[in-house]
């Protein structure tokens, strides 16, 4: 499971930057398999989060209601009209509440709700150094090929793409590799 925080969606804004931040964070709404709405409850609820509670659509949703430590009781009808889904009550400063959202998020998860993505994630920056050089021996490989290339020069591409593959799964390891990790680490005689 991939975990998006995005800025707010606002309505509409004059700033270019701005409205990129809204834009991406429609993109990463659309594409999310659950989206967790996080409202002020300290603040009137606005146009803004009634939009964004409309955008949801038809998506496995849970709705946190924030700085409950702060809420106003008068919220709560106007609430309860525009979510989206059933709301926890939380209190990001005091901690009240983070427990029952996190076992909501564990229980939408697992109840089937959600999807799993086949889509890999790769985080950490070698790693993803290497599969990106992988992906353009192969790419070389490719048009090799196409050329009319003999398999011998086509191969020297292939081979550098496992190499680079290898580095990823442990089954190869540069002189890179290799010295960063003597230089990290120190290894007893």
């Amino acid at each position: 499971m991939v975990l998006v925080d995005t800025a707010g969606i606002a309505a509409t804004t004059g700033d270019p930057i701005e409205r990129l931040g809204v834009e991406r964070s429609r993109q990463a709404l659309d594409q999310a398999d659950l989206a967790i709405l996080v409202l002020d409850t300290s603040e009137p609820l606005t146009g803004a989060d009634r939009a964004i509670a409309g955008l949801i659509g038809g998506k496995p949703a849970i709705v946190a209601l924030n700085k409950t430590d702060l809420a106003r009781s008068d919220e709560d009808e106007a609430l309860a009209s525009v979510l989206p889904a059933p709301a926890i009550r939380i209190s990001a400063l005091t901690g009240r509440g983070v427990d029952l959202l996190e076992e909501a998020i564990v229980e939408t998860v697992l109840s089937g709700q959600v999807a799993a993505s086949d889509v890999p994630v790769v985080s950490n920056p070698r790693h993803k150094e290497r599969l990106s050089r992988a992906l353009e021996h192969v790419g070389a490989a490719r048009e090799a090929a196409r050329a009319g290339l003999t398999a011998d020069l086509v191969a020297i591409d292939l081979t550098a793409a496992v190499h680079a593959l290898g580095q990823v799964t442990g089954q190869t390891a540069g002189d890179d590799l290799l010295e960063n990790i003597f230089s990290r680490f120190c290894i007893g005689k």
